[in-house]
């Protein structure tokens, strides 16, 4: 089953960096997380360092801040089956054109805020990328719902500055323009299981006030790779990376919102 967009959600996405599909995969939401959550507690997890993205001390930022699962919809990976769903490829095509093809995806286990960033660093090509976001968990503003800055994946002065002032350095910034960063005026992407959430790769967002064990499913497009390239998109993403230990996944796991094994 494919989707066609309107002209309307084209040009928002365009001109707002995101797009918000509600009830999308509603029809397939409880098969997507009963095997989301046999994927993470029975596949190989890694913890990424992404310390200057997350509050904590650099040990909790190093212990288990973000859990994942690299490319589980992948070419004979348990949930390839979603890949092959014509509802992701035809949104992507239709936004970033029709040489827009699967990257790669992430079963993500988030324990912490995420500070403002965008994910330009992991651009596997020029050009636009997108991340479609299949979150497990109802989320809002008190629960670690998404939060973009409308407009900011735009070039010129708008995102440029607020790239200066929000992103750099070894640690987030708990404060800018006299504000702590989750009052800063981004729009909080308020989600139920089964929405689809699109997000270019060059827009600025944020998560606060989230508990443990946080599931998304994060699935990449953009232009097509050689091997070369997608190599060295593999490191970029998974640097810092490390195996997950048992202690690790099970604070996660057994804090958070999926059954106990």
């Amino acid at each position: 089953m494919s989707l066609v967009l309107t002209a309307a959600q084209r040009r928002f996405f365009d001109v707002f960096g995101y797009l918000r599909l509600p009830g999308l995969f509603a029809d397939v939401i409880e098969r997507l997380r009963s095997e989301f959550d046999d994927l993470v507690r029975h596949e190989p997890l890694l913890v990424v360092s992404c310390q200057q993205f997350m509050d904590g001390s650099p040990d909790d930022a190093e212990a288990y801040a973000r859990l994942l699962v690299s490319d589980p919809l992948g070419p004979g990976q348990p949930l390839h089956w979603l890949s092959e769903d014509q509802r992701l490829a035809s949104v992507a095509q239709q936004l970033l054109g029709p040489q827009a093809e699967y990257i790669c995806s992430f079963a993500n286990l988030y324990n912490c805020n995420v500070h403002w960033h965008d994910d330009s660093i992991v651009k596997s090509a020029p050009g636009r990328h997108l991340q479609a976001m299949l979150y497990l968990d109802p989320l809002d503003a008190t629960t670690g719902a998404l939060r973009v800055i409308p407009g900011s994946h735009l070039p010129g002065a708008y995102g440029e500055g607020l790239r200066r002032e929000l992103l750099g350095g070894a640690l987030p910034k708990l404060e800018v323009y006299g504000l702590p960063a989750d009052e800063l005026p981004g729009l909080v992407l308020e989600v139920l299981p089964g929405d689809l959430l699109v997000l270019d790769f060059d827009v600025l967002h944020a998560s606060f006030h989230g508990g443990l064990g946080r599931r998304l499913l994060a699935v990449s497009y953009g232009p097509r790779l050689t091997s070369a390239r997608y190599a060295e998109f593999g490191r970029a993403v998974l640097a810092g990376s490390r195996a997950a230990s048992p202690d690790d996944a099970s604070r996660s796991l057994n804090a958070g919102r999926a059954p106990p094994a």
